[in-house]
């Protein structure tokens, strides 16, 4: 088992907190956000871990990790940086995390032992930390239906209600090769400009609707936090003590 971490962004809506440098060395208690994806990583028994680069690249490297590089970074969104990891994708299962989120050991654990070609970890007490981050939940969460069985029947849409939220996804997915395969024969029937803008939960959906990929969700109950907005920083800072 494999680990990539996707950090080719700059994150711009960070502000000052992430000029001239990756999202992911944004500090938390004098700890980057990269170094703690690491090391819960590497606590979960991971030892083989890739990062996708992209923005400021050379702050990224002499970590001990193997480097894929998204030079398109700043024209194109997650599932590009994603491709640029094939080498990998293309041999052996791999626990896929965002560069801007944190979480715990056995937020990775957990999809680790699923056995289905695509599992995705999902907070099901999304509200408890959105109320935090938004005045409005409904402001940034999104659309997120799932089956008793947990198969995902809908993510990534503009949610109305909170009804339509089972889950918040966390950025952090496990891949085997068949999923991969399906996903590259998906995209290659795309056109160039609609892949470069395709968010990833915007294209499971679109998989999912044109039943071209069945995706698990598992929930998870531990520790994490994502990275957007300035204010997360300082709200983290006050919520997160190890």
């Amino acid at each position: 088992m494999r680990a990539i971490i996707l950090a080719a962004g700059r994150g711009s809506r960070m502000g000052p907190m992430s000029r001239g440098q990756p999202k992911c060395l944004i500090k938390i208690h004098g700890k980057t956000l990269l170094d703690r994806q690491i090391a819960a990583i590497r606590a979960a028994g991971i030892k083989e871990i890739s990062i996708v680069t992209g923005y400021c690249r050379a702050k990224l490297q002499h970590r001990g990790l193997r480097e894929f590089h998204n030079s398109r970074w700043a024209t194109t969104n997650m599932v590009s940086s994603l491709a640029c990891a094939n080498a990998w994708l293309k041999i052996g299962p791999c626990i896929v995390s965002y560069g801007d989120i944190i979480y715990e050991a056995k937020a990775v654990r957990l999809l680790k032992k699923q056995r289905s070609g695509f599992v995705i970890s999902y907070d099901a007490n999304w509200e408890r930390l959105w109320s935090k981050r938004f005045r409005n939940p409904l402001e940034d969460a999104e659309t997120f239906r799932i089956t008793k069985k947990g198969r995902v029947l809908e993510i990534g849409g503009r949610a109305k209600s909170k009804k339509e939220i089972k889950g918040q996804y966390m950025g952090l997915f496990k891949i085997n090769q068949k999923a991969w395969e399906k996903m590259q024969i998906f995209l290659s029937n795309l056109k160039e400009k609609t892949k470069e803008n395709l968010q990833m939960t915007h294209l499971l959906n679109l998989m999912i609707e044109k039943k071209r990929i069945s995706v698990k969700a598992v929930p998870y109950n531990g520790a994490w936090f994502e990275f957007d907005k300035e204010t997360d920083i300082k709200l983290a800072k006050k919520i997160i003590k190890n």
